[in-house]
């Protein structure tokens, strides 16, 4: 008790004097005991420890960044830190990326605000690592950006509205609804309402893949539920999926992730997965209904809920097993062994071309589930084998599980992902499976 009385008796002070901070890197954030020029081509300075993902901690900004813009929450903004169009935007090796602070508590010494290449003299920019606030702050819809050419702004929900601004990669920017514009293309609009960026590469163009990524929360949160009618509970994160019960009102419940549906397109809804501990099952953060009308259905408490690290920080050491010499990187680009279990062997946005989404995760379990039984109904047995991954995979990306029916007439096919059927509809192309005009394009659920 008297050991416990003392931390906070320590925190105490140092709150005084340090603004809180979390840990928003995946892979960790350094901690130095000395400061070091970090645009210099010296060699960089070995960290002493690590500060893991989800770790809060109380720091100060170094008096020589005094006469510069703070460091804010979020910099992907207009003419923010990180908006590669504005006409400051730093060289690609200088030092005006990165901002020292001094960490006060749980433990002493100083970081970066940037992840840094600490393996080639390069000293080019990685990941944000931090994000001012506690933890709590994860309960926001920020997404990084994993896209090498970086997240362009543009003034509208369709392509070809004006281009605003250009947020560069591993950026976090902060999103505040989602919706799917006439292409049939998943577009989110940035939180200070001056734009809209693309969730995924335009196919059209001849490219696939992920433009943004939804941050992970780094542990569970907890939310009170104070919608008078409480909280309904469904299966799966869309709204026309099963209800499985119903959260009074007044209960604190377990959030573990989160992500936007994909219905209605116009409307995409910010949806909640509940933990273990709770239940398990999907709730929404705010009611389908259009502003001023979608009030909130929980808020955030607080952030004492179990899942987070029991350990905020190890002792760094370049001889760890799985890590790379010369003092590697938390992350970075070139730094670590992306297949070992050390957590600064990770590149992040590998890590997040490879995660597979929730909700593409649960379309196909629930594809290869029903399939593998109509199968083993057709062929009479009662074998549990799997089912070929072509008989649920989109037969145009080849990738994303069949959740779209493609609507002709009294009839329908299901071959495509909702993002393909969409784009194919968009486009006036016929269904890939009979050649017949598309009149709708529907998500299907197993119940």
């Amino acid at each position: 008790m008297a050991a416990q009385l003392e931390h906070l008796e320590t925190a105490a002070r140092a709150e005084e004097d340090g603004q809180w901070y979390y840990v928003v890197n995946e892979a960790g954030c350094f901690v130095w005991q000395q400061l070091w020029d970090v645009g210099g081509s010296s060699e960089a300075v070995e960290p002493s420890h690590v500060l893991t993902a989800g770790t809060e901690f109380l720091a100060r900004s170094h008096p020589a960044f005094d006469d510069q813009l703070p460091l804010s929450t979020i910099r992907g903004c207009p003419g923010g830190l990180d908006d590669q169009d504005n006409p400051s935007y730093p060289s690609t090796h200088s030092a005006q990326f990165f901002h020292w602070l001094q960490v006060v508590s749980p433990l002493q010494g100083w970081i970066l605000d940037t992840e840094i290449d600490t393996v080639s003299r390069a000293r080019q920019p990685g990941r944000v690592n931090i994000i001012k606030g506690r933890v709590l702050e994860s309960s926001r819809w920020l997404y990084r950006v994993v896209c090498a050419d970086g997240a362009v702004v543009r003034s509208g929900l369709e392509l070809s509205s004006d281009h605003k601004y250009t947020v560069r990669q591993h950026a976090i920017i902060e999103i505040s609804e989602r919706k799917i514009n006439e292409q049939g293309l998943a577009r989110l609009r940035t939180a200070d309402e001056r734009g809209w960026i693309s969730e995924q590469l335009n196919p059209l163009s001849g490219h696939r893949g992920p433009v943004v990524s939804l941050l992970k929360m780094p542990r569970p949160l907890r939310f009170n539920v104070i919608l008078p009618e409480g909280a309904v509970v469904r299966r799966t994160m869309e709204l026309s999926s099963m209800i499985t019960r119903v959260v009074p009102t007044g209960e604190v419940i377990s959030i573990d992730a989160k992500s936007f549906s994909n219905h209605p397109a116009t409307h995409c809804i910010p949806r909640l997965k509940l933990a273990s501990e709770s239940g398990g099952g999907w709730i929404s953060q705010r009611l389908n209904r259009l502003p001023p009308d979608d009030v909130p259905v929980v808020i955030p408490q607080d952030t004492q809920c179990p899942g987070g690290s029991d350990v905020p920080f190890y002792e760094y050491s370049s001889r760890r097993e799985g890590t790379s010499g010369g003092g590697g990187g938390a992350g970075t680009a070139n730094g670590g062994n992306a297949g070992g279990n050390d957590p600064l062997c990770a590149n992040g946005v590998d890590e997040e071309e490879e995660d597979m989404s929730l909700a593409r995760a649960t379309a196909r379990k629930d594809l290869m589930r029903f399939s593998a039984s109509a199968k083993r109904a057709r062929e009479g047995s009662q074998s549990p084998e799997a089912v070929d991954e072509t008989e649920i995979e989109c037969i145009v990306c080849l990738s994303a599980p069949r959740q779209a029916t493609i609507v002709h007439g009294e009839t329908g096919h299901i071959a495509c992902c909702m993002e393909c059927a969409r784009i194919l509809k968009a486009k006036g192309d016929r269904c890939p499976v009979c050649r017949m005009s598309i009149d709708l394009v529907i998500q299907h659920f197993w119940a």
